[in-house]
């Protein structure tokens, strides 16, 4: 069998608070970690160590050397996408951008709607559209929101549909969020920009204290600033956060605990 695993303890543990009302309750994410007394040569030798294992498999996978129950078309390229993710999680955090973000957090509900809202560092405003008019419901976001990330919504979408799908129309939430960007953080989304690291620039924020179909409410909680980094085919977008503003204690605690110096 192929080595395809990799030590997992250059990750620290998720960021997690008690609170349930705070945000990164709702946010699991992995951050990679040094333990104390290295330095960048050991994070540089992770990396090496990662890419052996990857060009070990993708030999592996053209060579065909493997026991007659296994089939290395199925078996091998999800190993190799999983450490393609390590890889890429390794060389970002060398630059400087160490905390992997989930988008599944997106998906969580309330009883009136979304939780979370995402909108771009260009346009603050975020909309959720369901047509239920005809066979086919169909739905659009404003902004646009990469795959990875449209399909977190789509419990909000259902429940849009059950409650409109009577009237045969269409029901939109809007939200506009309406925080102010401290220096600090504009700084980060101009050098973030300027790497061209990154394909997609977001901001996910706490949702209005309640939804209204069809009127624009505010929101100003809670903002998270992320990017998007494509990994090409058949591996999902790989999301890094840039930084996290206006905390709450707890969630301020939780980032002190999951960071250290790289």
């Amino acid at each position: 069998m192929p080595p395809n695993n990799i030590s997992s303890d250059i990750f620290a543990p998720p960021g997690r608070v008690d609170l349930a009302s705070d945000l990164f309750s709702h946010v699991l994410r992995k951050q990679v970690s040094v333990p104390r007394g290295k330095d960048t040569r050991w994070l540089e030798g992770k990396l090496k160590e990662t890419r052996k294992k990857i060009q070990s498999l993708n030999s592996y996978q053209k060579q065909g050397n493997h026991f007659g129950v296994e089939n290395p078309k199925v078996t091998v390229p999800p190993a190799i996408a999983n450490l393609k993710i390590i890889e890429k999680h390794l060389e970002m955090s060398l630059l400087g951008w160490t905390s992997l973000l989930y988008p599944s957090f997106l998906s969580w509900m309330r009883p009136d709607g979304p939780e979370f809202m995402v909108t771009t560092w260009d346009n603050p405003l975020f909309s959720l559209c369901v047509d239920t008019s005809s066979q086919e419901t169909t739905f659009t976001t404003t902004p646009y929101l990469v795959p990875e990330l449209a399909v977190q919504y789509y419990p909000a979408i259902k429940k849009l549909e059950r409650l409109f799908h009577r009237e045969r129309g269409t029901a939109t939430i809007t939200a506009e969020y309406a925080g102010a960007i401290p220096p600090k953080t504009f700084d980060l989304m101009v050098q973030a920009r300027k790497s061209k690291l990154f394909n997609c620039y977001y901001v996910a924020a706490s949702a209005p204290k309640k939804w209204v179909v069809d009127k624009k409410v505010i929101a100003d909680e809670d903002p998270i600033v992320f990017a998007g980094v494509s990994m090409g085919k058949d591996i999902p977008m790989q999301f890094f956060v840039v930084d996290v503003f206006e905390p709450a204690p707890s969630e301020e605690a939780a980032m002190l605990r999951n960071s250290r110096e790289i």
